[in-house]
């Protein structure tokens, strides 16, 4: 039993995430909704270190915060020429 309501737990949050992916992905720009995937991977390790209690070691901390420097530093870049031609169109 406890394997059926894993895969079925598993399954329903998997669905809700993905249907609320799909209403929000249309408000999106490309850019944006590309390069916030990136961020998933330490989305998921905060919350398997938050729910799962999985250690927070110095690597994953670091890797993390590169991920998240770059998703940052794009976006900010992404932002600027995205403005810039918008208004040259």
């Amino acid at each position: 039993m406890g394997l059926v309501d894993a895969g079925l737990s598993g399954s329903l949050t998997s669905a809700l995430v993905y249907l609320l992916w799909y209403a929000v992905l249309p408000q999106l720009t490309t850019v944006f909704a590309a390069t916030i995937q990136l961020a998933v991977p330490v989305i998921v390790a905060l919350g398997a270190w938050l729910f799962l209690q999985e250690p927070l070691t110095l690597r994953l901390s670091l890797a993390g915060g590169l991920v998240l420097a770059g998703v940052a530093l794009t976006m900010t870049k992404s932002g600027r020429k995205t403005g810039s031609t918008a208004t040259n169109s």
